[in-house]
């Protein structure tokens, strides 16, 4: 059916060929839509499924051993200016730039 629309459409003008070129968009876009909502239906189902498993595990919890990590010693607190010079050579070393080239303005240390 395809390969005699795509051959009549050939010779025939362009508003003979209109409605058969519309009716070949709306098949596409049929298709697209309906694999859309299978899709969506798959995920639909998917998620019920995994909804149920937890909900079965929030009702029956295990009890769990509490496992303590051994004590980390804590490092060493480096003093701010030499952390800032770590830092400015680090920078310096990357950017191939002398250390003297820039100057560090603020420094705000995030937990």
């Amino acid at each position: 059916m395809l390969l005699n629309l795509l051959s009549s459409m050939s010779d025939q003008p362009l508003a003979e060929r209109m409605p058969e070129g519309l009716m070949l968009m709306a098949l596409g876009m049929g298709v697209v839509f309906t694999a859309l909502i299978v899709i969506w239906l798959v995920l639909e189902v998917v998620g019920a499924i995994f909804a149920r498993r937890d909900a079965k595990k929030k009702q029956n919890p295990r009890p769990q051993e509490l496992i303590t990590a051994p004590a980390v010693p804590a490092a060493p607190k480096l003093d701010d200016r030499e952390l800032i010079a770590v830092l400015t050579a680090a920078i310096s070393a990357h950017t191939n730039k002398p250390a003297f080239s820039f100057r560090v303005v603020k420094f705000q240390e995030r937990i």
